[in-house]
C-alpha cells in the first residue's frame, strides 16, 4: 500500500507542474501501476502434490489388438498461481477456473468429492487440508477417496497440507470475507512441471535365525515396507502392521533361538521384507528370481504378514491360503493357529481360495509363491482380496488410533503364537508357547510412532541416506549387539558401502534395528520396474500465499483515484485548459 501511494503522489506532482502531460498517457501508467504493485508473501505452506502417473495397458490376448495404451492418471498440473477461496465460500459461486478452492478434510462428504469439484464445478486447483487430530474421520471414507482419484485424469493441481494455526487462520479468514471482498490471497507453485521418474529402486530387506536341525528346513515370514497414498510425501499407516510385526516376530523368536539346546526350533527362520508391494508384489517376485534355489527346495512354508489392525474393537483374523487342509504342512499350519485362536479368544478362519494363474492381479503376497508350487498363507484382518490394482490405498489421515495399536499388538501376539505352535509341532498345548508381556503394548506403540513419520510410497523412497541413518527404536529388554554386523557374537552379513550408499534411510534403519535379532542381515537394492507404471516427481513442495484486495476492490480504487486525479487536474489547470489538453476536446 505505501508503494501504490508514493507512486499516487508522484503522478499528482507531475500533473501539477506540468499542464501539457497527457492525459490519456497519465491513466496508462497509473493503471500500469496497479497491476505491477508490489507485494508481499504472508505465509509459505510445506504441502505434498497429489500423485500423478501414467498406466499401459496391454490388449487381452482373446482381442486382435496388438497395440498398447498409455492412460494418464491423477493430477497432471503443477504451477499454481491463483486466488484463494474456501469450498463452503464457493459453494453458491459459479465457474471457479480462477479459483484455488481450499478443503478441509472433514468437509469431504464422498468418494467423489474432490473429482466432482474439479470436474463439474471446474475448480482451478485444490488444497485438501489435513487435521492433526484424525480419529474423527472415516478411514473407509479416505480410501474410496483415494481410489476415485487414481482413477481420475485433471489437469488442476491439487495439494495436501498438514493444518497450522497459520493455515487455520488464513482459511477461516477466507471463509467469512468470500472472494468478493476483503483481503484476497493469491497461492503461488512455481517449481517446473514434473518429470517422468525412470530409474528407481525398491528395496529388499532379509535376515534369518538358524535352525537346529541338519535338513535345513525353512520358515518365511514376509510381508511388505511400502505404503499406498494419493499423497506419497505424506505420512502413512499403510504396511505398518507387517514392518511392526516383523520386527516384533525377530524380537521373539530370537530369544527362543538363542539357547541351541533347549528352544531353538528345527527350521530356520527367514524374515524377508520386500518393496513395491501395491505393485503387485513385484518386490517378492525380485526375491523369489533372486534367491538360492535351495533356500525354495527346503521351504515348508511363507507365512506372509498383511494388515493385522482393527476398525474397531472387534475384528476377525483369516488366514488365506491357497492349497487345502490335504497337504500335512498346510493342516499343521491351520491347525496351530487354530489352537492358538482358542487359547487367546481370537476370532479367527481359514479361507481356502485358488490362485487363477491367467489373472495378472495377485491380490495376496503369498499367491507369489503359490504360483511357483511354493506353500504360502497370508495373515489379514481382510477377507476379501482387490480386485483391481491400486484399489488399497491406506486412509491418508494421521497415524494409528490408540484402538488400533491395542488390536495390532494383541495379534502380532497371537501370530506369534501360532507360529510357535506350527514350529515347535504343538498345537494341542493348553499354555501359552510365548506368554505375553504388559509391556508387548507400549513397544507397539512405540515403534508405530518410530516408522509412521517416514513416507513409504515406491517409488519415491529411493533416496541416498544420511552418513548415520537414523535406526528404529530397540525395543526395551533386548540387548544391541557388540557392534554394526555383530548379533549374539556371530557375524553377519555386513552391507558393503557401495550398497548403503544408494539403500533408502529408512529401510537402513529397519536393518539396524534386524541386525539386534538376526544373522545374516543384509539390504538388497532392485529396480523399480516401470513398465506398467511411469511416476512423476515434484511432489514435496512450497505453497506461497500472497496477501492483496480483491479485484473489485481494486477496480473501484481505481476509478475513485482515476476521478480524484482528474477533479485536481481541472481545479490547477481550470477547466477550459483542462479540456483542451486532452486531445479529443482540445480539436
Amino acid at each position: 500500500e505505501g508503494w501504490r501511494w508514493w507512486w499516487e503522489s508522484l503522478l499528482l506532482l507531475s500533473l501539477a507542474m506540468s499542464r501539457t502531460t497527457p492525459f490519456l498517457l497519465t491513466l496508462l501508467l497509473l493503471l500500469t501501476l496497479y497491476v505491477l504493485q508490489p507485494s508481499a508473501a504472508s505465509l509459505v505452506i510445506d504441502a505434498n502434490r497429489a500423485v500423478q502417473f501414467t498406466t499401459t495397458a496391454t490388449p487381452p490376448a482373446t482381442t486382435t489388438a496388438t497395440t498398447t495404451s498409455v492412460e494418464q492418471r491423477g493430477s497432471f498440473a503443477a504451477v499454481l498461481n491463483l486466488v484463494a477461496t474456501t469450498a463452503s465460500s464457493a459453494a453458491g459461486e459459479g465457474s471457479l477456473s480462477n479459483l484455488v478452492v481450499l478443503v478441509k478434510a472433514e468437509e469431504i462428504t464422498g468418494g467423489r468429492f474432490l473429482v466432482e469439484l474439479v470436474e463439474t464445478q471446474g475448480a482451478g486447483a485444490l488444497l485438501i487440508l489435513l487435521p492433526a487430530d484424525s480419529e474423527s474421520l472415516s478411514p473407509s471414507l479416505w480410501q474410496e477417496v483415494q481410489q476415485q482419484y487414481f482413477m481420475s485424469n485433471t489437469t488442476a493441481p491439487i495439494y495436501f497440507a498438514p493444518v497450522s494455526d497459520e493455515l487455520l487462520s488464513l482459511y477461516n479468514e477466507l471463509s467469512s470475507a468470500g472472494a468478493t471482498s476483503g483481503d484476497s490471497y493469491r497461492l503461488n507453485v512455481s517449481r517446473p512441471q514434473p518429470k517422468k521418474i525412470m530409474s528407481a529402486s525398491s528395496f529388499t530387506l532379509q535376515g534369518e535365525l538358524e535352525g537346529s536341525s541338519r535338513d535345513d528346513p525353512v520358515v518365511a515370514i514376509v510381508s511388505h515396507y511400502d505404503s499406498l497414498s494419493a499423497a506419497p510425501g505424506l505420512a502413512s499407516s499403510d504396511s505398518l502392521s507387517g514392518i511392526v510385526a516383523m520386527i516384533e516376530l525377530a524380537k521373539e523368536f530370537s530369544s527362543l533361538y538363542a539357547s541351541e539346546r533347549l528352544t531353538r526350533g528345527a527350521p530356520k527362520l527367514l524374515f524377508v521384507l520386500t518393496g513395491s508391494g501395491h505393485h503387485n508384489y513385484a518386490g517378492t517376485q525380485q526375491w523369489l528370481d533372486s534367491v538360492e534355489q535351495s533356500v525354495l527346495d527346503e521351504l515348508l512354508v511363507a507365512l506372509c504378514i498383511d494388515d493385522l489392525t482393527f476398525s474397531g474393537e472387534e475384528g476377525e483374523l483369516y488366514l488365506h491360503s491357497a492349497r487345502s487342509e490335504r497337504s500335512p504342512i498346510a493342516l499343521q499350519l491351520f491347525n496351530a493357529f487354530r489352537s492358538a485362536a482358542k487359547l487367546l479368544s481370537v476370532p479367527f478362519s481359514v479361507v481356502h481360495k485358488k490362485v487363477t494363474m491367467s489373472s495378472d492381479l495377485i491380490p495376496w503376497q503369498h499367491e507369489r509363491f503359490a504360483r511357483r508350487r511354493l506353500f504360502g498363507a497370508t495373515i489379514s484382518s481382510k477377507k476379501e482380496p482387490v480386485s483391481a490394482l491400486f484399489e488399497r490405498p491406506s486412509s491418508l489421515i494421521g497415524p494409528l488410533s490408540s484402538v488400533q495399536v491395542t488390536s495390532l499388538s494383541a495379534n502380532i501376539h497371537f501370530v506369534a503364537e501360532a507360529l510357535a505352535r506350527f514350529i515347535y509341532d504343538i498345537e494341542n498345548l493348553e499354555a501359552e508357547v510365548i506368554p505375553q508381556s504388559p509391556h508387548t503394548e507400549q513397544l507397539t506403540q512405540s515403534l508405530v510412532d518410530s516408522i509412521y513419520p517416514h513416507p513409504r510410497m515406491a517409488p519415491y523412497n529411493d533416496i541416498t541416506p544420511s552418513t548415520n541413518p537414523t535406526p528404529t527404536p530397540t525395543p526395551s529388554g533386548s540387548s544391541s549387539s557388540s557392534g554394526e554386523g555383530s548379533v549374539g557374537g556371530k557375524t553377519t552379513a555386513n552391507v558393503g558401502k557401495a550398497q548403503t550408499s544408494v539403500a533408502a534411510e529408512f529401510v537402513e534403519g529397519l536393518a539396524h534395528t534386524f541386525r539386534t535379532y538376526l544373522s545374516e542381515v543384509s539390504v538388497a537394492r532392485r529396480p523399480f520396474d516401470t513398465t506398467e507404471r511411469v511416476f512423476f516427481d515434484r511432489h514435496n513442495v512450497q505453497v506461497t500465499a500472497f496477501r492483496g484486495k480483491t479485484v473489485l476492490f481494486d477496480v473501484l480504487q481505481l476509478i475513485f483515484i482515476g476521478a480524484y486525479l482528474v477533479g485536481l487536474y481541472m481545479f490547477l489547470a481550470g477547466p477550459a485548459n483542462a479540456l483542451a489538453s486532452i486531445p479529443f476536446f482540445g480539436k
